[in-house]
């Protein structure tokens, strides 16, 4: 409803052009600025539900096991290479994030299983190429099923050029050592203001406990970075 999202619709109505964006995600990996993001992968999000006849375990044949028939599916889904990269950018991945099935009893067959999966993919697929290849192979194991895709994000890169430069003289001075440039990781708002025409890159806190139980950054860390941004900005408006 709020946030980037909203502010780059704002800009786009408007035809206001942003330059240069820096986002602060985390993303540095052993020290603050050993990092530099010059681009994200897209996302793509799938919720699968595979509908069964419910049934008692003793008769499966008065039943249709929901989690045996997305099991293969699940397999081949999970094992299939989708590609060796592309150019700057990892593989294409899937991960499985959740499933859902069972009443909770022992002697049930479910009738419906839920499935959420995820794809980070490169600028060798777009979203309905990956919704076409995901339903085919789920169509050939699954008799019955619904599924609902959620385009979060499209691939983006920005390419060499002064914000390049800058950032990375800047978290050299800072670092101490020439930072890595990447385009892994996850997707941050920098997929709003990129399709606006603006070099995006990414320079935050150190990520090594991202999404675990006991996420968190260093107070050290939050206390350089506007040091880092100050001497970001005055290296490229100099």
């Amino acid at each position: 409803i709020d946030g980037v999202r909203k502010v780059a619709d704002l800009f786009r109505e408007r035809g206001e052009r942003i330059d240069w964006c820096v986002t602060g995600e985390p993303s540095s990996k052993r020290l603050l600025g050993d990092l530099l993001r010059v681009g994200r992968r897209g996302s793509l999000s799938a919720t699968l539900t595979v509908r069964g006849i419910q049934g008692h375990v003793a008769y499966p044949e008065k039943a249709r096991n929901p989690i045996h028939e997305a099991l293969p599916a699940l397999a081949a889904l999970t094992a299939r290479r989708w590609d060796d990269g592309y150019e700057s950018f990892p593989p294409t991945r899937l991960q499985v994030s959740n499933i859902l099935a069972g009443t909770g009893a022992n002697n049930v067959i479910p009738g419906e299983l839920q499935v959420l999966f995820n794809l980070r993919y490169n600028p060798n697929w777009t979203a309905p190429q990956l919704e076409d290849e995901c339903e085919s192979i789920l169509r050939a194991h699954c008799s019955d099923l619904a599924i609902h895709w959620h385009r979060s994000g499209e691939p983006f890169y920005t390419p060499e050029g002064p914000l390049r430069a800058a950032a990375r003289e800047v978290l050299q001075a800072f670092a101490g050592e020439s930072p890595e440039e990447s385009t892994g990781g996850g997707t941050s708002d920098a997929r709003f203001i990129a399709p606006l025409g603006a070099h995006c890159v990414e320079i935050g806190p150190v990520n090594a406990s991202i999404h675990k139980v006991d996420e968190h950054v260093a107070v050290a860390d939050l206390e350089r970075l506007p040091d880092l941004y100050f001497a970001l900005m005055v290296r490229l408006l100099a």
